[in-house]
């Protein structure tokens, strides 16, 4: 099974968990699930402008870094890779995306 079969499957089950009352229940007892939840959502509606950005930086850092990058090496550039990713997601939905909804309105 490809990786991104499972992963599918993983936010499927997520998705529907999440539309069950047991977690919405749950959500109003523990404040920590309710935190996640939030961020998730924070997630959700930057998720376009995450899949707009994420490929032109992945495509820079793969021109930009030697060749015979190790697992090791590259998990030291993940945590960068993925503040710039969401850094710049921010930026483009408070740029442009924002403004579009509002003239929608």
């Amino acid at each position: 099974m490809r990786l991104t079969t499972l992963s599918c499957a993983l936010t499927l089950l997520v998705i529907h968990a999440l539309e069950t009352t047991t977690i919405k229940t749950m959500t109003l007892r523990s404040p920590t699930l309710s935190k996640i939840l939030i961020k998730a959502q924070v997630i959700g509606v930057l998720s376009y402008c995450i899949y707009v950005v994420h490929e032109p930086i992945y495509l820079f850092f793969r021109h930009r870094a030697p060749e015979n990058l190790t697992l090791p090496q590259v998990l030291e550039y993940f945590p960068f890779l993925l503040g710039l990713v969401m850094v710049c997601a921010y930026t483009l939905y408070s740029l442009i995306e924002r403004r579009f909804d509002r003239l929608k309105s």
